[in-house]
């Protein structure tokens, strides 16, 4: 994809996350409140970084693309809930109970977001473009990962790490769900 259609692929998906999620959560209906809840979910920050890293033609234009996505989701997010009124805290040195924007808090927590997406950003890109590259490439690295994970879940366990789930074999009604150990 060229450069110029992927850099406005990346601001108009980041921007469509990071405002319709917290416009979407406030809603009343359930239908779009579940929908909001799906799009300020952690996993579809990184799926929008992760695809958008699969359409990058090299490494450093998939880690810049994906990573500028999610700045600008990250940083619209935090925009769109200052304007819901999210970061307004109560003045405890007056007994009026007046309230005020509290800019350190909106600060801090898009810093900090702003901070992990910079990190996290090319690191999800360059996976979706490397998966895109070929699957051998990415699937081969996942299997070790998870064989190592499934190694020492059962070594933890006490199992032995040959056991099977033979599914052909029929078994007795209540006998298990055909587990060899």
């Amino acid at each position: 994809m060229r450069t110029l259609p992927l850099v406005s692929l990346a601001i108009v998906t980041g921007a469509a996350v990071g405002i319709g999620g917290p416009l979407l959560d406030a809603s009343a209906s359930p239908l779009a409140s579940a929908l909001g809840a799906v799009l300020v979910a952690g996993w579809c920050y990184a799926a929008v970084t992760f695809c958008l890293g699969m359409a990058g033609t090299s490494k450093l234009k998939a880690a810049t693309v994906g990573t500028a996505a999610l700045l600008i989701t990250v940083v619209s997010y935090y925009s769109i809930k200052a304007a819901q009124g999210d970061f307004r805290t109560v003045d405890l040195s007056e007994t009026s109970g007046r309230e005020f924007f509290s800019w350190g808090e909106f600060a801090s927590m898009t810093l900090y977001w702003c901070l992990a997406a910079l990190i996290l950003g090319p690191l999800l890109s360059v996976a979706g473009w490397t998966a895109r590259q070929g699957a051998e490439n990415w699937r081969d690295p996942a299997e070790v990962i998870a064989q190592k994970i499934e190694d020492f879940r059962l070594q933890v366990r006490g199992k032995p790490s040959h056991a099977v789930l033979d599914v052909g074999r029929r078994t007795a009604p209540g006998s298990g769900c055909g587990m060899r150990r």
